[in-house]
């Protein structure tokens, strides 16, 4: 949520460098918006000489960068359309890595350790776990106990 408020704090940085052309195609309700929402002790530096993709611009910026140029600034109907292609493309190839990433198929493949060596354990409690106690069946049990009394007295 945090970067969110950083991020509308950016964009609106942004809308005020831009000519009064493309903001004032963006509803006057969206950029009080963004200005209202903004983290007001976040300084959005943005450098109106350096194109938008060199700045270091936080990934949410981007995208609402994106949804206001889908939504304003787009002149017709095809460069909308070649917008929402490279936006999908974007999305499928992010998809495609992150099945690539945590495809369960493979994800205990990849993490499998191949160890020959025996495990020493060199504490007393660590020993114990590894200890093996055989069950005993009812009458070996019914036996013993009869002995132990025996042997008290």
């Amino acid at each position: 949520m945090n970067n969110v408020k950083k991020a509308y704090a950016e964009v609106y940085c942004i809308i005020n460098l831009l000519d009064e052309d493309y903001k004032n195609k963006i509803p006057l309700k969206l950029i009080n918006f963004f200005n209202e929402e903004k983290d007001n002790n976040y300084n959005a530096v943005i450098n109106p000489d350096v194109s938008l993709e060199k700045q270091n611009l936080l990934k949410e910026t981007v995208d609402i960068l994106a949804m206001l140029k889908l939504h304003y600034w787009c002149k017709n109907k095809e460069e909308e359309q070649e917008l929402l292609n490279l936006l999908n493309e974007n999305e499928k190839r992010h998809q495609a890595e992150l099945r690539e990433k945590y495809n369960p198929d493979d994800l205990f493949k990849r993490n499998v350790k191949t160890n020959t060596e025996p495990i020493i354990h060199n504490t007393v409690e660590q020993n114990h776990e590894l200890l093996v106690y055989p069950k005993e069946n009812v009458f070996s049990r019914i036996i013993r106990r009869i002995k132990s009394l025996f042997q008290k007295n």
